[in-house]
């Protein structure tokens, strides 16, 4: 008698293999749903080709967990908070060698930021390359009780969401409100529910299982100012010496609220507090000369610093974890 093994293609072994490498960690073996039957994508009910998204969930226990990781496969940007705290030390994660929709998952482990009984997950996302994708999320959160006992909540249509204040514009840059960045939506309490939706919630299938780790990170390499200026009428067109590949950040004070400003190709609205800053958060761009202007209430004066973010490289290597 004969016996045929039916042998399962790369593109279902892959996948699965990825996913048995993510069940070991430094601080022993934690169960990982199974993101194929479990855990579900999330997206905003409404997808576009621009518009940055906040999700959040909480999660309520009987006492403090001893340990917890966070896994978020994304076919985007992805920025992690534990009760209000960033997860990551680096930056515009997960790090991608270019601008393609695959998924990219990368693991946080986010004991040090859990203080309590509650664990509130905010994640701030941004699309890649102006592209549409209901699937723009995916989340693991699992861990265990000081007695040992596990827990895994994959991603499911508890999950909320809204619109962020910012967005990828056709410049390369970034438009941000600074009318509607409140920081209370990252914490447990001060957010508003009504401002909330749910999210649309979709079961993933074969292509879509995230089975690429990130081995690499961009990470602020360092902080520098401008060498000189040039002032030609309202527009302030600063010189940082040496070209550099990053962010440029805006210090301003006692603006008109609602003033528009372009700092290169990003575009910020101004909440007319007495200092707040501008910055973009999910493009780089090369830059050496700025070019600051704004609309008729904008003032050169309005601006008291300005600073070149130049952002690296990090090789992570191999399969480690991202922290």
């Amino acid at each position: 008698m004969t016996y045929r093994h039916k042998v399962a293609p790369m593109a279902i072994l892959l996948p699965l293999l990825f996913l048995l490498s993510l069940t070991a960690y430094a601080d022993g073996f934690a169960f990982i749903p199974n993101w194929g039957t479990d855990g579900l994508w999330l997206s905003a009910p409404s997808p576009d080709s621009t518009s940055q998204v906040w999700f959040r969930r909480q999660y309520h226990f009987s006492q403090r967990p001893a340990n917890a990781h966070v896994i978020i496969a994304t076919t985007g940007y992805a920025e992690l908070y534990v009760n209000g705290r960033n997860a990551s030390r680096h930056v515009l994660t997960p790090y991608r060698s270019n601008d393609d929709g695959q998924p990219i998952s990368a693991t946080y482990d986010v004991t040090r930021l859990i203080n309590s009984d509650t664990v509130t997950l905010a994640i701030w996302y941004c699309p890649t390359a102006h592209s549409v994708d209901r699937q723009q999320i995916a989340v693991a959160f699992s861990g265990h009780m000081p007695d040992g006992t596990a827990f895994s909540f994959p991603s499911d249509n508890t999950w909320l969401c809204r619109l962020a204040p910012a967005s990828l514009n056709g410049h390369g840059g970034e438009t941000i409100d600074g009318r509607q960045n409140r920081t209370t939506w990252k914490y447990h309490n001060g957010w508003s529910p009504a401002l909330w939706t749910a999210c649309c919630a979709t079961a993933p299938n074969i292509s879509s299982t995230p089975w690429r780790q990130q081995c690499a990170a961009y990470t602020v390499n360092k902080i520098s100012s401008y060498n000189y200026f040039d002032l030609q009428g309202d527009t302030i067109v600063y010189d940082f010496d040496k070209g550099f590949v990053g962010w440029v950040r805006v210090t301003f004070r006692d603006a008109v609220r609602g003033t528009h400003v372009w700092i290169g190709n990003d575009e910020y609205i101004c909440n007319g507090t007495t200092d707040e800053q501008a910055c973009a958060k999910f493009t780089l761009t090369s830059n050496r000369k700025v070019m600051v202007h704004g609309d008729r209430r904008f003032r050169p004066e309005h601006i008291v610093n300005i600073e070149a973010i130049n952002i690296s490289i990090k090789q992570l290597g191999g399969w480690q974890p991202f922290y």
